[in-house]
């Protein structure tokens, strides 16, 4: 399974090369191929990958998943 955070560098200012379909490990996104494939902001992008998920509501975090090419399954226990 590919986690979000694995589909995306931080760019440092080298050139990237556009990724044309969905990122594999060795086919990154930069944050701003990041940002138009999750048809999202750079800022939002960078909120995710600090850790910051509970500024999300779940509806667009799974809404960016199917974005990135994934399946989302939810699964709902009774505690």
């Amino acid at each position: 399974m590919i986690s979000l955070r694995k589909l995306i560098r931080v760019s440092t200012g080298e050139a990237f090369a556009k990724a044309k379909a969905s990122p594999t490990p060795t086919n990154q996104w930069s944050l701003e191929e990041a940002a138009l494939q999750l048809k999202t902001t750079i800022d939002c992008v960078e909120e995710l990958l600090a850790g910051k998920i509970d500024r999300f509501q779940i509806e667009p975090l799974i809404t960016m998943l199917t974005h990135a090419g994934m399946k989302v399954r939810v699964e709902i226990v009774i505690a």
